[in-house]
């Protein structure tokens, strides 16, 4: 028994050893020889660093990512001849194929929850968002976080040019501050447990617990809150109070609206008898709108 076990190790090690088939590699100095610029720009990205035994340089340098090419040179080379395999994005290999060469190395910490992660399952490739050969930013395709990712998420992009934003575009917050591109176990691929304790990392005064707790806050901070950007301050999905009387829609206060009402225009605010008049907010009064510690803050006023 022991014997047929090393027998089918020695088979399985001989079809996927590269050491057991040297004769199909053709070595970095011959793939050198045609492509100069892509060697120029491995050589000096984190992957071309021969003196760690862990990148590709210093174990089969251009093959360790694609492939054996002796048969690809022998055939003179050119694009589809031979077995090896083209991992750019303009590859038409499938996802899958493309990214196998890097997840044999990458397949920890945040890269962990790839398998099965919304952008795997809509056939992305590794190469379709990093430069592997390097570039810019940590091997990104593009200058920036935010020039690869709303390449495909155009709302985003759109959002983040609004009066009220986070400042994505100036540079001080990234995609991959919120977000684990690569997977995880949350919606939207938040990297947190839930919306809320990602908002709490920076929003720490509004984590409480709270005496008198406001249940939107608690449940969910898009629930008011749209975190790319609006044209309403605060980052709020609509103005106020309009916002608040989405939830708070009873008859009279606080259900009616803040604004002059039929018959009063033109009046002076000497005339006037509603306390309105200046389209106020629910937070004039209601100032602790996330929740309040204070024991007469029940409705929030303090």
């Amino acid at each position: 028994m022991r014997v047929i076990l090393f027998v089918l190790i020695a088979l399985l090690l001989a079809t996927v050893s590269p050491a057991l088939a040297a004769d199909e590699y053709a070595g970095t100095e011959t793939c050198k020889g045609c492509h100069q610029d892509r060697y120029d720009s491995f050589i000096r990205s984190g992957h071309g660093v021969v003196a760690d035994p862990r990148t590709p340089a210093a174990k089969l340098g251009c093959e360790s990512c694609h492939g054996p090419g002796l048969s690809h040179a022998s055939a003179g080379g050119g694009r589809g001849v031979g077995d090896v395999l083209p991992l750019s994005a303009r590859s038409t290999l499938p996802a899958e194929k493309k990214s196998a060469p890097c997840l044999e190395c990458h397949a920890r910490g945040k890269v962990a929850l790839w398998e099965g992660s919304t952008h795997q399952g809509r056939d992305l490739a590794c190469s379709d968002c990093h430069s592997i050969h390097g570039g810019y930013e940590k091997y990104l395709a593009q200058r920036s976080q935010v020039d690869v990712c709303t390449r495909c998420h155009l709302q985003v992009k759109s959002q983040i040019q609004k009066s009220s934003h986070h400042p994505v575009r100036e540079g001080k917050v990234k995609c991959s501050d919120c977000h684990n591109p690569h997977g995880t176990v949350s919606d939207y691929l938040i990297s947190a447990n839930t919306i809320n304790e990602k908002c709490w990392e920076c929003h720490t005064e509004k984590r409480g617990p709270f005496l008198w707790e406001h249940a939107p806050a608690t449940e969910d901070c898009t629930t008011c809150h749209v975190p790319h950007g609006t044209s309403h301050d605060k980052l709020l999905v609509a103005k106020r109070p309009y916002l608040c009387q989405r939830c708070h829609s009873n008859s009279r206060h606080p259900g009616t609206l803040y604004a002059l009402q039929s018959g009063e225009e033109g009046l002076s605010v000497y005339a006037l008898a509603n306390s309105r008049l200046f389209d106020s907010s629910c937070q004039n009064c209601h100032s602790q709108i996330h929740g309040s510690n204070h024991p007469s803050g029940k409705t929030l006023l303090r």
